[in-house]
């Protein structure tokens, strides 16, 4: 076991395997990011994690979504939601604008002294209510879902974007093509297309046509 002196995780795990070991990430509600060794996770005090992260939001927030991919270079990629603007505490190598609403912010797994640490690369544009993304061949799609961060605000229509993988640069928006908010359900990828579903029960499909 593994705990943060009772601080909750606000993120479904994620594990993969990074040079023989087995690792996972999660986040905690302090705002960090923690590097967990899959065989001994906090270590004989159940407190002491391999990484973890500076604050990377300022933003209390409930929930956040974790995604991981490879690239082709065998590099390891983190990303992680935001419900508000980034902690000056973590500094990005790239930046894609101001962040107000939320966002997503990239890390790359490195070693640092034997240990394999978060190190920023790159922080998306502002997004309202980002939910967990999905990477596909360099590209990664993320749903700012348009739910209401607060009681007594209003939802606005959830919006599709797609983001360079390496940069964090926008290459393509869904626009105002759906007219829905979602709810904590990211979009998911298969045939080459990717699906969004929205609270009012619609299923939209935007697709990636292959070169003829």
């Amino acid at each position: 076991m593994f705990t943060v002196d009772g601080s909750p995780f606000v993120s479904n795990p994620i594990a993969f395997q990074y040079k023989g070991k087995d690792v996972i990430v999660a986040a905690n509600k302090d705002g960090r990011l923690y590097v967990l060794d899959g065989a001994s996770l906090g270590g004989t005090d159940h407190k002491t994690p391999l990484h973890k992260s500076s604050p990377v939001s300022t933003a209390a927030q409930a929930a956040a979504g974790l995604a991981s991919w490879l690239d082709g270079a065998g590099t390891r990629w983190v990303v992680v939601t935001l419900g508000g603007p980034a902690s000056a505490d973590t500094k990005f190598a790239m930046a894609n604008g101001a962040v107000t609403k939320g966002a997503i912010a990239a890390f790359t797994l490195v070693d640092q002294n034997d240990v394999p640490t978060l190190q920023p690369q790159w922080i998306s544009r502002d997004l309202a209510t980002p939910v967990t993304p999905v990477a596909v061949n360099g590209v990664v799609f993320v749903l700012a879902s348009g739910e209401a961060a607060a009681r007594g605000q209003k939802s606005t229509p959830a919006v599709l974007y797609a983001l360079d993988a390496a940069t964090g640069k926008e290459l393509w928006t869904s626009g105002s093509t759906i007219t829905a908010s979602a709810r904590a359900v990211g979009p998911s990828s298969g045939d080459s297309q990717v699906y969004v579903v929205t609270t009012d029960g619609t299923l939209y499909t935007f697709g990636m046509p292959m070169e003829r």
